[in-house]
This record gives structure tokens, C-alpha cells and sequence, in this order.
């Protein structure tokens, strides 16, 4: 180590001025050391005797109480005061909530905090009352990560409405303990108490509300009585973090620094280099060091640190730290990748309000962002020198001045103004080669309640190159995001299936587009692997689309219209490398024509759900052509006129003969309220048009103004025998192009009301009349026989109709009851096992199936046939 004169000299002053200041705080300390107020709102205002300061104009005093009085909408408010009450300190105030607590609608009372701003990064602890388990429970918060120390009694709560007043205590040596009193009865359960002294340092007390539109009024806090003692910053600052930016250093502190010394370039040297020729305080923790020349690679390096001090005159050790500059190395697609995207930051729930995406280095090497750029495809951010380490992120946003110092981040007004729904992004080199692109949609989120903002997206697993979709999601912190830190949903999801060959679209007579569902290989796969029937040679083959997941074939021959071609792939794999297996890799395929009316019909519509649940409208291609519905939309039809006609889709989207398309705004819901839907022909759009629940409309519009086909529907269409039609779907009968009422039926009750997706419960496919009632086998042995049930099919040339189906004996006495006033199609099956009423078995011999069937005009039709039970010998 080198011996600098100068330095040495500077140390020791600054040493001894160090002393002087600590000599002087002991003086003071009688003064300093306690630390208490109190504020019962009895004055009416919450502005002075302590002054509250942060979203002022959301609170009110009412009542003597502070009140949350704000905009209703989903959002979040705080309110914070001086405090610096920590040891051997008690806190105690009231909470009146008014009404039950949610995960959306919850409060928190911080007792600590090194920062003013409680919905941003901050060093502190607060008690959170409600939240989904309705409790009281104490947190410690270090920037944006919430851990909870003391967890308590669930349920205490769920109520409707809440008043309870809570106390929190810290001994001197760190012992937390938390009491609550329900109701304000006047006596206090403790909730637990925990060790824990992470933070020391207090410098503020405040309120915060988490809260939807409904509930922007009903927080009320009175009683705040704190008092404690101050613990004394005594802790020197150290040296974090240090980047090599070509001739200069960025020193990263773990705390405020003293502006003199810091920017004083005597206090920092470099063996073999000298002082810096300038030292700039960048921010209250990070300097910045200019010095004559470049650090040459692979050279090592000792920079020393003295005289270096906090705000609170805390003077930090004489600190050595080696440095080398590592040779640059080639980084290549996807060393670098893009982890978290904040589209929307309102309404907040913790994060700062800018749109940020966060970037990961993955890789083994230390990299400088110096010339690469993020962009959208309409703006572009130029990045500046930052050095990204590996296992290190950076933020990139527009006004870096939001994050935490400890949150390395870039900030720049050339930042792309990120699309809520969806957006194209590219992460590009200094050579302009793409090392990471995400196109990422608002469906992501997985979660209806954060789509609407104030969440993240986050990457689940760095690891897996390949996925998309299926590897993002809303971010489960509490505070919506985790910027600058390792991602709440992290988990480890490597792909290890192959791909699936979803559709091949004919998008000329020569050119047929391939759609997978996930990114493929990258080497463009031989024309051998691709066979069409009837025979048609395949000229080329190219991987195109954003997402590498589409493959465009070029024919040598034209396609014929009319013709269902049969496409298999073969020796495809996925970007993970998996092949694709014969059980998805065979599709069929036609050149579409144009649509004439009456190619395509309504074919079923759900227009009054179950609560919770989602319209729907199915249509049929009753035409031999394929149709592409690109363009199309769907909308009401009133008095000759079309109204709110909506877009179904802008791309490709190809109906075959005989296939069914069903429209809805949420497949997943539609599932659940019906599960033998049939999910591959239920396309999810953005909007449906409006259909009442009473009577309404729909009409189909072909991409050049064709009117393919319209209904309109009315309650009074449902079956009488229905009491409430809700979740039940009216259905076409016959195919034909008759839109009269005679040709509906409510869906039957054997197809759980409705039938997405698949052939109507009503459908008549053929006019003419059959035996209406048959029973197969006529004679069975229960339980042990082949078979050992039997059916009873029936069939009726209209559905309908009301049934009362049971088994008679021969005396005539009722056996089984298999149906009571139940619905039919056109047409079904019932199952008798050879079980009695009471559950036992039916002893051997003749019996009767009596089937009663009548209908809303008073017809009333009855069928015997027999059935034997038998037996083995």
C-alpha cells in the first residue's frame, strides 16, 4: 500500500471533527433522547400538533376522528408524521373499519420508518389490520420486501364492521409485542411477540389504506399516543458496491453520506492511477469518480476509501477494495433477459407511480448496457454506460429518481410508453442483434383484479428460454412488483413437452401459414416434413411471426377450392428441443371461399348466465366451403338495423364444414358453469355485444357487410316447465334457415342446459318419425351380468317435452323412480341398474318401464314396454 501524505492528513482532521461531533451529541442527549406526541383530533385539523403530511386531500377529521375521504376508485392513501420513538417504546391507537376486510381493502398503522412515504421503499415495521386471513398481524419492511414476525389470531376480524384498539411495545433490547382489544372493552390479548432488530433507526409514524371504490370513506383512526426513546445512528456507512465505467468509478454507500467529504477527491485513491480528478455525489448515497485515464483489462487494482462519513457524522473505517476490469465477452441471445414488466401503474398499490421493465443478466459475464436499446417498435430508449453484473438487475423507467439507491436503475424521457393490453418489446445490443423480446397481453396477469393496474408482470423461470405466455404472471408481492429484486413468483418450470400443431390456414392458393402453440427450433426444418392429402408438393419452408411459433409453407401446386386437405408435420421440435408427437401433428385444412347468406348459422346463445358466469353464442358452418372469419363481427339487429357490431377477430380464423365456433368473453368461466363444453371450438373475444336477459338480438356480418344470419330472442321462448331460466341456453332445432320461434327449445336438462361448443340437446337431424321409446337389452342380470343395467332410449321428433319415467312391477306397484318432470331433447337415455327405490336389488321377473311424456299444449303421451330382471343358474 502506497503512502499518500495528503490523505493521511485529511483522515486524521476528519477523525478528530468526528469526535468533536459525537462529544457535542452526548451533550445534547438529555434533550434528544425521548421522543413522544400524541393526537386525538380534538382540534380538528391534522395539519400542526404533529403535522401529518402525504395525500392530504383524502383525509378529513370527522368527528374527531381522521377519516379516509376519497375519490372512489381502486387505490391507495397514507398519511405520516415526525416520529423517532423505537426504544423502549409504546404505540397505541384505534381503528374503526367500516366494513369487512378484503385482500383489496385493509389498513396498516406503521410505527417505523426511515422514509415519509409509506406506499413506496422504505426501512420500518408496521401492524396490518385485516387483509385475507382478518387479523392483526406485525410486519418488518425492507425496501419493498414485507416479512411477517408476528402473525395473529385469524378470523378476529370478519366482520361487518370492526372497532378495536391496538398497542405495540419494543424493549431495549428488541422485543416486540403486539395486543389487541376488540370492541375497545378496555382489556388488551396479546396477539405474540418476536425478536427482531433488523431497524433501529425511526424517523416516521403514518397510516395507510388499501382500498377498492366502495370503501374509499370508511377508515377511521383516533387515539395515537407514542412515546420511546431515540436509538442514536452510531453505525459508520460502508462501501456497497463499485462499477468501472472506462475512466471512471460509481461508489455505492450503504447509507446518506456527509456531502463535504464525500465529493472530496482526496479522500478516495487508486495504486498505480492516483486521486480522482473530480468526485461527484450523484445522489445522497452513490459518488461518482473521474479520473485521468481508462482501467485497462486484466489489470488488478486497489482503490482506498478514507474520511468518509453519514449525515449523523458516523466516520467510516479506512476501506481497501480490489478492482479488475474482465475482457468483454460476446453476449449472445438471451445472456441479458427481460424479467418484469410495470405497464400500469394506477390505481398504486406500492410501487412508484412510473411504468418500468426490469432487465436480468442471466450469464456469467459482466456486461456494459453502453449503446443498447429497449423499444416498443414505435419509440426507442437508448441506454447509457451501466455495468450489469451477473445475477444483477437494472430498471429501466423514465424517471429513475423514484426507486430506492439501493435499486440499480436507468431513467431516461426516451423510455417507450408501455401499452396496458399489450406491447412488442426488444432488448438489442450496441450491434443492434436482438438478445431478448417479449410480447407480452394483458391475459397474462392470470388474475382479473390485476389486470386493472397497479401489478406487475413477472417472469416465473429465467431458466426456460422457450416459454412465453405460459412463463409470466402478476407478481404476488404485496406491493405489486419486486423492481430491482429476485421475482415473487420465481419457481423453477422447465418445458418438457413438445409442440402442438393448433391450425394451417390457407392464406393463398400457393401458401399455407402452419400456427403452433410455443416457439420453435430456430433452424428452419426440411419440405420433406411436411405431407399434404391429397398430394401437393411442398416448394419451401420459412419460420415467420413474432413469436416463432408459425411456419409458412410454399406449395408447387394450387390449392382447389372445395377440397378438405389432411397436413402432418414431422421432425419438429420446440426451442427446448422436444419433439412433437404424432397425437398433435396432423390437421385438416381448406382454401377458403367467400360467404353467402345462410352459409353460417346462429346455432345457440346463453343470454342470461348464472351469476358470476358469461354470455355465449355458437354458430355452424352448414355450408360445404371453409369459411375464414377474419373481419367478421357480430353485433344486435333491431328494426332492420345493425347495431354495436363488434370485431371477432383480425386475424386468420378458419371454420370448417360442420364445425361449430362458439363466441364468449371468458372460456375458462364458461367451463366451469359448463363442463362438457368443448373447448377447442370456443374462441374468447374482447366484447360482446349486449344482450338483455328479457329479450334482445344477434346478428352475424360477414368482413363485407354480408348478413350471414340474425335472432331474435325472447324469455318467453324457454320452456314453460323451466321456473328460472338462468344459465340456460336457447338452442336451434332443425339446421334450416328458419329463424321462427317453433325452431328453439331450451337446452335439456341431461346436457347441464347448455351445449357449447357441440351438437344442440335439440338437434333433429333427421325428420323422419322413429320408435319413440326403446329399451336395450330387454333382459339383464343386476349387478353380475353382461350387461348388467339397462337403457331406455327415447326419441321424439320435437324436444321439449316434460317426462315422468319409473319401473312398475307386475302388480303394477312403482319399483324405481328414474325421472320426475325432467326436460328432454329430442333425443336421450335413461339407466336402470336393477335397484329399488330403497336400494336394494330387484328380485328376478317381469317389469314395466312406464314413460310419461307431455308438453306446454296439454298433450300428454304414455309408452309400456317390458323388461326382464334375470338371473344365473
Amino acid at each position: 500500500m502506497k503512502n499518500n501524505p495528503q490523505k493521511c492528513r485529511f483522515s486524521n482532521l476528519k477523525s478528530i471533527t468526528a469526535k468533536v461531533f459525537l462529544m457535542f451529541a452526548v451533550f445534547n442527549y438529555s434533550q434528544q433522547l425521548f421522543a413522544q406526541f400524541t393526537d386525538d383530533f380534538s382540534d380538528g385539523d391534522f395539519v400542526s400538533d404533529p403535522r401529518w403530511s402525504g395525500h392530504d386531500s383524502k383525509f378529513i377529521i370527522e368527528s374527531t376522528k381522521l377519516s379516509l375521504k376519497a375519490p372512489p376508485a381502486t387505490d391507495n392513501a397514507y398519511l405520516s408524521t415526525a416520529s423517532r420513538a423505537i426504544n423502549d417504546a409504546t404505540w397505541e391507537f384505534l381503528i374503526h373499519l367500516d366494513f369487512n376486510p378484503s385482500a383489496s381493502n385493509f389498513a396498516r398503522v406503521y410505527l417505523v420508518s426511515d422514509q415519509p412515504n409509506l406506499s413506496g421503499a422504505l426501512n420500518g415495521y408496521f401492524i396490518e389490520i385485516g387483509n385475507t386471513t382478518d387479523d392483526v398481524s406485525f410486519y418488518r419492511q425492507t425496501g419493498f420486501t414485507i416479512t411477517r414476525l408476528i402473525d395473529g389470531a385469524d378470523g378476529k376480524i370478519d366482520l361487518a364492521a370492526a372497532t378495536i384498539v391496538i398497542k405495540a411495545q419494543r424493549d431495549h433490547n428488541g422485543v416486540w409485542t403486539l395486543y389487541s382489544d376488540l370492541g375497545a372493552t378496555g382489556t388488551y390479548v396479546s396477539e405474540g411477540s418476536i425478536f427482531d432488530q433488523e431497524h433501529v433507526i425511526a424517523s416516521f409514524f403514518g397510516v395507510f389504506c388499501s382500498y377498492t371504490s366502495t370503501r374509499s370513506d370508511k377508515f377511521h383512526f383516533d387515539n395515537f399516543s407514542v412515546a420511546g426513546e431515540v436509538i442514536s445512528d452510531v453505525i459508520p456507512p460502508e462501501l456497497t458496491n463499485v462499477e468501472i465505467l472506462s475512466s471512471q468509478l460509481r461508489l455505492t454507500f450503504s447509507e446518506d453520506l456527509e456531502k463535504e467529504a464525500a465529493v472530496d477527491p482526496n479522500n478516495y485513491y487508486v495504486d498505480g492511477i492516483g486521486h480522482p480528478i473530480n468526485a461527484t455525489l450523484k445522489d445522497s448515497q452513490v459518488v461518482d469518480l473521474t479520473f485521468e485515464q481508462d482501467f485497462a483489462d486484466d489489470v488488478l487494482y486497489v482503490l482506498h476509501v478514507t474520511g468518509i462519513s453519514d449525515k449523523n457524522g458516523n466516520l467510516m473505517k479506512a476501506t481497501e477494495k480490489s478492482l479488475q476490469v474482465v475482457p468483454s465477452v460476446p453476449i449472445i441471445f438471451k445472456d441479458i433477459i427481460l424479467t418484469e414488466i410495470f405497464a400500469d401503474p394506477s390505481p398504486r398499490i406500492g410501487m412508484p407511480d412510473v411504468e418500468f421493465v426490469e432487465i436480468f443478466n442471466r450469464s456469467e459475464n459482466t456486461t456494459n448496457l453502453d449503446g443498447w436499446s429497449l423499444s416498443d417498435g414505435s419509440s426507442t430508449m437508448r441506454l447509457p454506460e451501466k455495468v450489469i453484473a451477473p445475477g444483477e438487475y437494472v430498471i429501466l423507467t423514465s424517471d429513475s429518481s423514484l426507486f430506492h439507491a439501493n435499486i440499480k436503475s436507468i431513467g431516461s424521457s426516451d423510455f417507450p410508453s408501455l401499452n396496458n393490453s399489450n406491447d412488442n418489446l426488444t432488448l438489442t445490443d450496441a450491434s443492434g442483434k436482438t438478445i431478448d423480446s417479449v410480447h407480452y397481453s394483458i391475459d397474462w396477469y392470470r388474475q382479473d383484479q390485476k389486470k386493472d393496474g397497479g401489478w406487475s408482470l413477472e417472469l416465473i423461470d429465467p431458466d426456460n428460454e422457450c416459454a412465453e405466455a405460459e412463463n409470466w404472471m402478476a407478481s404476488e408481492d404485496a406491493f405489486g412488483g419486486t423492481p430491482g429484486m429476485q421475482n415473487s413468483v420465481l419457481a423453477n418450470k422447465p418445458d418438457l413437452t413438445g409442440p402442438v400443431l393448433h391450425s394451417a390456414v390457407a392464406v393463398s392458393s400457393v401458401n399455407i401459414r402452419l400456427i403452433f402453440n410455443e416457439r420453435l427450433q430456430q433452424e428452419v426444418p426440411s419440405p420433406d416434413f411436411v405431407v399434404i392429402e391429397p398430394a401437393i408438393g411442398v416448394k419451401s419452408i420459412s419460420i415467420v411471426g413474432r413469436s416463432h411459433s408459425e411456419i409458412l409453407v410454399e406449395l408447387t401446386a394450387e390449392l382447389s377450392p372445395g377440397i378438405s386437405y389432411g397436413l402432418t408435420v414431422s421432425s419438429i421440435t420446440d426451442c427446448a428441443g422436444n419433439w412433437i408427437s404424432e397425437s398433435f401433428n396432423h390437421v385438416n385444412f381448406g382454401l377458403a371461399e367467400e360467404a353467402l347468406s345462410s352459409d353460417l348459422l346462429i346455432n345457440e346463445i346463453l343470454f342470461d348466465p348464472r351469476p358470476g358466469g358469461v354470455d355465449f353464442v355458437e354458430i355452424v358452418n352448414v355450408s360445404e366451403k371453409f369459411l375464414n372469419l377474419k373481419n367478421w363481427t357480430i353485433g344486435n339487429y333491431e328494426n332492420d338495423t345493425i347495431t354495436r357490431a363488434l370485431l371477432i377477430s383480425s386475424d386468420d380464423l378458419i371454420l370448417p364444414p360442420g364445425g361449430y365456433l362458439v363466441f364468449t368473453e371468458d372460456v375458462d368461466v364458461l367451463k366451469g358453469d359448463y363442463p362438457l363444453a368443448y373447448e377447442r371450438n370456443i374462441f374468447e373475444v374482447d366484447e360482446l355485444p349486449s344482450f338483455n336477459d328479457d329479450a334482445g338480438s344477434v346478428v352475424l356480418i360477414s368482413g363485407n357487410g354480408v348478413i350471414l344470419d340474425f335472432f331474435i330472442y325472447s324469455k318467453s321462448l324457454h320452456s314453460v316447465f323451466i321456473n328460472d331460466p338462468e344459465g340456460v341456453s336457447l338452442e336451434r332445432i332443425a339446421l334450416t334457415t328458419s329463424n321462427a320461434s317453433q325452431n328453439w327449445k331450451s337446452a335439456s336438462t341431461a346436457s347441464g342446459y347448455a351445449t357449447p361448443g357441440y351438437l344442440n340437446s335439440n338437434s333433429r337431424s333427421d325428420p323422419t318419425p322413429k320408435k319413440s321409446i326403446q329399451v336395450e337389452p330387454e333382459a339383464f342380470i343386476p349387478a353380475y351380468g353382461q350387461p348388467d343395467f339397462v337403457m331406455i332410449y327415447y326419441e321424439f321428433d320435437n324436444g321439449g317435452y316434460v317426462a315422468n319415467v319409473k319401473v312398475l312391477d307386475a302388480h303394477g306397484h312403482r319399483v324405481k323412480q328414474l325421472a320426475i318432470s325432467e326436460i328432454l331433447g329430442t333425443k336421450g337415455a335413461f339407466r336402470w341398474d336393477g335397484d329399488r327405490d330403497d336400494g336394494t336389488k330387484a328380485r328376478v321377473g317381469y317389469y314395466m318401464i312406464w314413460f310419461e311424456v307431455f308438453d306446454d299444449t296439454g298433450e300428454v303421451r304414455t309408452f309400456f314396454n317390458r323388461v326382464v330382471v334375470a338371473t344365473r343358474f
